[in-house]
Formats: C-alpha cells, structure tokens, sequence
C-alpha cells in the first residue's frame, strides 16, 4: 500500500495492564473513542471491528461489545 502523506510513528503497547503510547499514539486513540460516538449507525461487520479494536487495547473485555444495540 502507498500513501500520498507522509507517515508520523505512533506507538501504542499495553504493559502491566496500562495503555502507553506516545503522542500520535494518543491521538490515535482519542480519534478511536472519538468514533464510537458512530457506533449506532455502524453496519454491523463495523461494530465487531471496533469492538475488536477496543478489545485490543483493554477498553472492553474479550467477548464483550461496545454498546448493546
């Protein structure tokens, strides 16, 4: 895949429980929390990868959804 901008390095890891990441990191997961103000109007395959995506990074726990709908 090519991209037309130039790429900024995000980091995001998970330790001891606890979300660590630098800025672009942060930013990244405000525009992710950001995006479940959406969550209703996604299609359903877009709410299961959001809710893997929060799983990922601890937001909710493994089987667990975002929001019931």
């Amino acid at each position: 895949m090519t991209t037309k901008t130039n790429l900024v390095p995000m980091s995001i890891r998970i330790e001891n429980n606890k979300v660590l990441c630098n800025k672009f990191g942060n930013d990244f997961l405000d525009l992710l929390g950001d995006l479940g103000w959406d969550y209703q109007r996604m299609s359903q395959s877009g709410r299961e990868t959001y809710d893997e995506m929060m799983q990922m990074i601890g937001v909710i726990e493994e089987n667990e959804v975002y929001m019931e709908i």
